[in-house]
């Protein structure tokens, strides 16, 4: 994912900083919700049909504007970058 991204400086510590930030979320959830177990699961299975969503708003966005405005690039990027794992 981010490894094959040349305007980093540290691809290598960008994965560490997600992989701590995965574990961080998931030991908080199964702390905030100790009877809920396979909550952060469940929560990661929504990412996909959100960016899904995402997508479509841009596409919407992008179609009422086209005469006018361009979608600014950076939601783009973020709204519509490929499925990313976070593992």
């Amino acid at each position: 994912m981010f490894e094959d991204n040349k305007s980093l400086s540290d691809p290598m510590r960008v994965k560490e900083l997600r992989r701590r930030i995965q574990v961080n979320l998931e030991t908080y959830i199964n702390q905030q919700r100790p009877l809920m177990r396979g909550r952060f699961g469940e929560l990661l299975l929504l990412l996909p049909p959100l960016q899904n969503i995402a997508r479509l708003m841009v596409d919407l966005v992008t179609r009422y504007n086209q005469d006018t405005k361009q979608v600014d690039d950076l939601i783009n990027e973020m709204l519509l970058s490929k499925s990313r794992s976070i593992y």
